[in-house]
């Protein structure tokens, strides 16, 4: 059922319970909007999307207005214009003074928005008044400010739905800010409250200083790594959509900043594979301990660590790609190069903000613990910031290469989408048990941005029964499950993020689903169109392999495996 009303005399139509402001961007027409996003309960917090009833003369909010058939709006009036630019400047006021990166005179996506508008931001005084910036659970991943929070409660909804209800109100009337339960429930630094934040209050501890000077140390060799999933987004920073020629121009960006080389994560994803694959086929056949849980996603460990510790001999003991291919330069490429690790700076480029606390984990450090894999992570959002101050335009960029440990398979790419690292993982561990490449290599049941998704594959006489869940909130029913019959699963994926690592707290904000099945496809997309599809094929892989037999196994050990910090015993 639709009906049909004007915006600014413009026919505008709307299905059965769509909001007047969701109508309208579908019509791309432009009421500006702080507070609201499609999946999220509508709060009227800002105030800035008003618009004006033509015949009754009244000004209301347009995010939660319900149009009537024939009703007239107008976003242009004086009373409007006047009453949008009064609450813009106290939704943002003391933001220029508050903002690390307008501080920094770097890009910045809400000042360059509020310049436009013609905004006074010295006009009020920021509503709260100025406290300490609170790093949660004092680990510098995640920050927030609350003198640039409205109270919007996204964040508290967002973390309600996704993690752990860390984030809760505090205050009461127009103080009201989101808070924290610090000491009662742990943050999983999910960074999901960091997509959502309209205002900059919730973000993520910057690195950009720290890479900005290594990148100038003539003394340091610097390495960067793009994730699977930034690809698929750092065109979002300038209005573009990801397509097959998004990973050339990323490697063109990345190329500009001055780095000594750029690989890719992807390399690490493929070692990812080949050794959980392994472990998993090792764990099946001597009645290991199952089911085998992933733990690339470091908010997913965290989470177990704090809220399921019965859960850690489950988890695989294979690291997270950009810890295995940190791990690969600073000992088999730097020996092959005769490079002191000491002097090699990794840099991941991640959609996450969780990989920030993984690589400050010690327990994953090198050389008696002394050596970090990775020494600075970057967000997707972040790296947009580096290249706009810089004055990269994306349309300027022209396709490059990245350097030879940038080689993977097309298994390797799919790794940022839910499901991906069950379907590369089932791809090499077919190969393991059989000798042979997997018939059918698109297992399309893994698929999807379901909160939850159960499948079988059968490998030889084998019946693998796997499960993926994105999303840490959605893990109950499996748990359920498993509680009645263990033997219900062998093998689960966890992304504590929606649709996996394309929805990482890291990645550039959006508003609905249809962005992340466009990060999505793009990443299917790179991995239909790659000649070597499965990990165990990858030619980087196996040199790299072959020498780590050459170094013992204690030693091989000590790079693909992690045993400390999720204390793996025998259940």
């Amino acid at each position: 059922m639709t009906l049909s009303f004007f915006i600014d005399g413009q026919k505008i139509t709307a299905k059965k319970g769509q909001s007047v402001l969701q109508a309208a961007l579908a019509a791309k027409i432009d009421i500006p909007h702080v507070c609201f996003g499609n999946e999220l309960r509508k709060t009227e917090s800002c105030r800035t999307c008003i618009v004006e009833n033509e015949e009754t003369g009244k000004i209301t909010v347009s995010c939660t207005l319900i149009p009537k058939e024939g009703m007239r709006l107008s976003t242009k009036t004086p009373m409007v214009q006047k009453g949008r630019k009064t609450n813009l400047e106290l939704v943002f006021a003391g933001h220029a003074k508050r903002c690390p990166n307008c501080k920094a005179g770097r890009w910045c996506k809400i000042a360059k928005r509020c310049e436009l508008l013609g905004l006074d931001l010295e006009r009020f005084a920021p509503r709260t008044k100025q406290g300490p910036i609170d790093h949660f659970d004092n680990e510098p991943c995640i920050e927030f400010d609350p003198t640039m929070c409205i109270n919007c409660k996204k964040c508290i909804e967002t973390c309600r739905k996704c993690s752990t209800s860390f984030l809760q109100e505090k205050g009461y009337g127009t103080h009201a800010t989101a808070g924290t339960l610090e000491g009662k429930i742990s943050c999983i630094f999910c960074g999901q409250c960091t997509t959502v934040c309209p205002t900059g209050a919730l973000r993520e501890v910057s690195t950009i200083r720290e890479t900005e000077a290594a990148l100038a140390d003539p003394d340091t060799f610097v390495i960067i790594q793009p994730a699977p999933a930034v690809r698929a987004a750092l065109g979002e920073g300038w209005g573009k959509k990801p397509d097959k020629k998004s990973t050339g121009k990323m490697y063109a960006a990345l190329r500009s900043l001055g780095a000594d080389k750029i690989f890719d994560i992807n390399f690490g994803a493929d070692i990812t594979t080949y050794v959980e694959a392994e472990e998993l086929a090792n764990r099946i056949q001597n009645n290991g301990v199952l089911p085998m849980f992933t733990s690339c996603c470091p908010a997913w460990v965290r989470y177990v660590e704090a809220v399921q510790p019965q859960l850690i001999p489950d988890l695989t003991t294979a690291r997270s790609p950009h810890i295995h291919s940190g791990s690969a330069y600073k000992t088999w490429w730097a020996t092959e190069n005769n490079i002191d690790p000491k002097k090699i700076c990794v840099i991941s480029v991640v959609p996450c903000t969780s990989k920030k606390y993984e690589s400050r984990r010690k327990e994953l450090w090198l050389y008696d613990k002394k050596v970090p894999p990775v020494d600075i992570c970057l967000t997707t959002r972040e790296l947009i910031i580096m290249l706009k101050s810089r004055g990269v335009e994306w349309d300027e960029l022209k396709q490059d290469k990245a350097d030879s440990l940038a080689e993977h398979s097309g298994a390797a790419a799919i790794y940022g989408a839910s499901g991906g690292v069950m379907e590369s993982a089932l791809r090499s561990m077919y190969w393991q048990l059989t000798g042979e490449n997997m018939p059918n290599i698109n297992f399309k049941p893994a698929r999807g941005l379901e909160g939850v998704k159960h499948a079988k594959i059968t490998i030889g006489k084998l019946t693998i029964r796997v499960g993926v869940v994105s999303g840490v909130r959605n893990l109950t029913p499996l748990l359920n499950e498993l509680k009645k019959n263990p033997e219900t699963y062998h093998y689960i994926e966890v992304m504590a993020c929606p649709g996996g690592c394309i929805g990482g707290g890291g990645q550039p904000q959006y508003k609905t689903k249809e962005t992340l099945k466009e990060r999505q496809a793009a990443l299917y997309d790179i991995d239909s169109h790659k000649k070597i599809r499965t990990a165990h094929q990858n030619p980087e892989l196996i040199k790299y392999f072959s020498w780590l037999d050459t170094q013992g196994k204690d030693f091989k050990k000590s790079v693909l495996e992690t045993h400390g910090y999720t204390n793996h015993k025998e259940k």
